[in-house]
């Protein structure tokens, strides 16, 4: 009873000081990717899409990189509260608030199963294992961004798996096996949140020859075991698949895999260093590519330094098991990203969400053994370990708030990416895209510039054509369409978002015809490219090809069967023509699959009002 007292306790600790650290940014913005995760995601705008979605659609999605469990979650996030980014913020928290609890049962039950050792202080070190989870301020990155709750919610299918998983190689009752069974439930849903779920089987594997080999149900274990090599099968199909149809991902990218390959292990140094000195965390590093282990110098220094860590896992093995398994978590977890398969952002903090578990099991053990050894009367020594305890806890929830900050604006968010990378231009155009949103034009185009002067040749269209953009929105055609001019001048433009901003341009400055041109070389680019598609149908709508603006929605209609938007417009087409049966039956089924869609509600007001007038 006392254990489970005390278990309650420390959940409830952890859950206190989480809302402390995160409550300021319950009213942030959608920031970075969020707008396309959220705001750009007619998927989450209703539930038509999850209802048709069998298990061959699903792993369809899983393999083109669409993540159909993250979306769901989002949908219900949109369900109650649109696009208020307060409830997005609320389903982060609660999701990394679980996580900290698996944490905290994963630790208990491992220190349980290593050793007598840990068996009394299981409770406390597991406590700590779980605040440094919980409240590091590297985790900012993961639980603050909205769109990484694809990172955090693998995790917490990640931990709750192998939970089920370990209890399912316990012992040949029907309770394990109905365990090991809901743990390939967890798995596959892991691929339907993110990728860092494909090493779990590799990691039961690890944990199964540390901590479980010596039990006698080795026949039952080793069906198990075969079992699984089934979802890891389907999990390497799945990476490589992504790797076939993600151009952000695999061996076509600037740099080659040697390069990357040694890139990460200056990475894996960084997130080292972070974790246990969490200063200058940036959203957006500028991490330059080892081109050779002594280009630059630090990669050498970092081959030496994994190297003897992995020395260190293999001699552990033997006198400090659970020591070793630590730190083998945390290079196993990351091997999706920092191995020899190159992705186009070399480093991101929210990566090492889940792998830091293995460095904070570490400090905790650390914190322990150093408690044990110190040379005092008891008493002494339970205040000194409340003392460190509390001055632990309120020093990670102060600098988990204060870096939140960072996440409460998409200004204040880029400002402090282009202080910290201020040679990378993107970030500048990130950072004038914030700035012209809130009416700040100079600054926007101060920063538009900036990110101009800072490009290469590829980039460089990027910052320009933000700044065309600008100049349209602002009603300075001239000064937009010389962008658009200085833009096609300097290199071809592949990318069907760059093309999609042309049409936009073109489109307010009234060249239709260069306009319709351009969306249609995006979708060439992207059939998918659904916005470039509403922008193509309204384009139509507004100059009077109302067959056209139909086949465009219609076409959005069949990628998402259940899209509210689509068929409003439809509607609208079908009304401006005075085809009111036919708009009407198009705007009721914009309610039935979005039955708070406010346009669609206005729009049968208005058809009813069109119709008294007939009469």
């Amino acid at each position: 009873m006392a254990s489970i007292r005390n278990s309650i306790l420390f959940l409830s600790v952890i859950a206190l000081f989480i809302f402390l650290g995160y409550q300021n940014i319950l009213n942030g913005e959608f920031i970075f990717d969020d707008m396309i995760s959220i705001e750009d995601n007619l998927k989450i705008r209703g539930f038509d899409y999850f209802k048709n979605l069998g298990i061959v659609e699903y792993a369809i999605d899983v393999v083109s990189g669409t993540r159909p469990v993250v979306n769901l979650t989002f949908a219900v996030n949109y369900a109650i509260g649109r696009f208020n980014p307060f409830g997005y913020h609320i389903g982060n928290i609660i999701i990394h608030l679980l996580n900290s609890f698996l944490v905290y049962i994963f630790v208990y039950k491992t220190l349980n199963l290593t050793s007598l050792q840990y068996k009394k202080a299981a409770g406390w070190i597991s406590f700590l294992a779980a605040i440094f989870f919980s409240l590091h301020p590297i985790q900012t990155g993961a639980v603050s961004y909205i769109s990484q709750r694809a990172e955090i919610l693998a995790s917490f299918f990640y931990l709750l798996g192998l939970l089920f998983f370990v209890r399912g190689l316990l012992d040949a009752s029907l309770k394990s096996h109905l365990s090991y069974a809901a743990g390939i439930i967890c798995f596959l849903l892991g691929i339907g949140s993110k990728d860092i779920i494909i090493t779990l089987p590799v990691m039961l594997f690890i944990y199964w020859a540390y901590f479980l080999r010596d039990l006698p149900n080795r026949k039952d274990q080793a069906l198990k075991m075969g079992l699984l090599s089934i979802p890891v099968l389907l999990a390497i199909i799945y990476r490589f698949d992504s790797i076939r149809n993600n151009t952000r991902i695999g061996f076509n990218l600037e740099f080659s895999s040697y390069e990357y390959l040694l890139t990460q292990l200056r990475v894996i140094m960084k997130y080292i260093g972070l974790l246990a000195l969490p200063v200058n965390q940036n959203a957006d590093y500028d991490f330059a590519i080892s081109k050779g282990f002594l280009n630059p110098p630090t990669t050498l220094i970092s081959v030496i330094f994994i190297l003897l860590l992995i020395i260190l896992i293999v001699l552990l093995y033997r006198k400090w098991r659970i020591g070793s398994f630590a730190l083998l978590w945390f290079f196993v977890i990351l091997l999706p990203t920092s191995s020899f398969i190159p992705v186009i952002d070399v480093i991101f903090e929210h990566r090492v969400y889940l792998a830091s578990l293995g460095f904070f099991l570490l400090f905790s053990l650390g914190l322990y053994h150093g408690y044990s050894a110190l040379k005092a009367q008891e008493k002494i020594r339970a205040y000194a370990g409340a003392f460190t305890v509390i001055l632990l806890i309120a020093s990670l929830t102060y600098f988990t708030a204060k870096r939140n900050m960072v996440w409460t604006s998409r200004i204040a968010y880029w400002e402090d990416v282009v202080h910290k990378s201020p040679m990378k231009a993107r970030s500048y155009v990130s950072l004038g895209s914030a700035y012209q949103e809130k009416g700040l034009i100079d600054f926007a185009v101060a920063a538009f510039s900036k990110a101009t002067n800072l490009a290469d040749i590829k980039e460089k269209p990027n910052s320009i054509l933000a700044l065309a953009l600008l100049y349209s929105e602002i009603g300075d055609y001239n000064k937009a369409l010389s962008e658009i001019d200085r833009a096609l001048r300097l290199s071809p433009i592949n990318s069907p978002d760059l093309y999609y901003v042309v049409g936009t341009v073109y489109a307010k400055a009234g060249h239709i015809e260069q306009a319709v041109k351009s969306y249609k070389e995006a979708l060439n680019r992207d059939p998918w490219f659904i916005i470039a598609r509403y922008a193509l149908g309204e384009l139509y709508y507004k100059t009077g090809l109302y067959a056209e603006a139909i086949f465009e929605y219609r076409a959005i209609l069949k990628i998402y069967p259940g899209s509210a938007k689509a068929y409003n417009d439809i509607g609208a087409v079908y009304a401006k023509q005075e085809m009111f049966d036919e708009a009407e039956k198009n705007f009721l089924l914009a309610l039935k699959a979005e039955p708070n869609f406010v346009s669609a509600i206005k729009n049968l007001k208005s058809v009813a009002e069109l119709r008294k007038k007939q009469r």
